[in-house]
């Protein structure tokens, strides 16, 4: 047909429910994968310099990484304000952090594959206070819990348990009203690692 399938900026907004302003605001654009149209979300390092840009062209698959560009955590640009309000909420991919910060939550997202490399992420998160962890119903939070067992971000986790949601954009989109309150509870209710460890033990 004459009209390439893919996806546009005004699509993944309201998919998303998050407006098209705020999400030019952190450099997506419409462009084209190959021959789709896609949404392109670039990654920026703690400097502000691009470090990797994904595409994305359906809502329903996997964003495509440019060629030649490593997966790498979502939002290292704004860490110095996660640091500044001394906590951060680790989450999955860019959708979550995106549909956090619209709402004045701190967040980074996290590449689901390959595994991010554990001694990056203590660097990054060196002095925030609160890591809030988000567990992903499906996934469980046994892998969560193995991999803080040796990680040094133990002493600031806290775990999150997202009542009936898989993850933040999930629960944004059920109750869009109700979110920010639903979210502040969450955090506020999510007992620390340490915590968790004892009661199982």
């Amino acid at each position: 047909g004459l009209h390439p399938r893919g996806l546009t900026l005004a699509q993944y907004a309201a998919a998303k429910k998050l407006d098209i302003e705020f999400l030019t605001s952190l450099g997506l654009t419409d462009t084209y994968f190959v021959t789709q149209k896609a949404v392109k979300i670039p990654y920026q390092g703690i400097n502000g310099f691009p470090i990797a840009v994904q595409f994305r062209t359906s809502m329903d698959e996997m964003a495509h990484w440019r060629k030649g560009d490593k997966p790498c955590p979502y939002g290292l640009w704004k860490l110095s304000d996660a640091k500044a309000a001394r906590y951060i909420c680790l989450v999955k991919g860019y959708g979550d952090p995106q549909t956090l910060w619209k709402h004045g939550f701190h967040a980074l997202g996290l590449p689901s594959a390959p595994p991010w490399k554990e001694e990056d992420l203590s660097g990054y998160l060196k002095g925030i206070e609160k890591v809030y962890v988000v567990i992903d119903p499906e996934e469980g939070d046994e892998a969560v819990k193995q991999w803080l067992r040796n990680s040094e971000i133990r002493h600031s986790a806290r775990l999150v348990t997202l009542d009936g949601a898989k993850d933040p954009s999930e629960l944004y989109l059920r109750d869009p009203a109700g979110f920010k309150h639903k979210w502040a509870a969450a955090l506020e209710s999510a007992p620390t690692w340490q915590d968790v460890e004892r009661s199982e033990n």
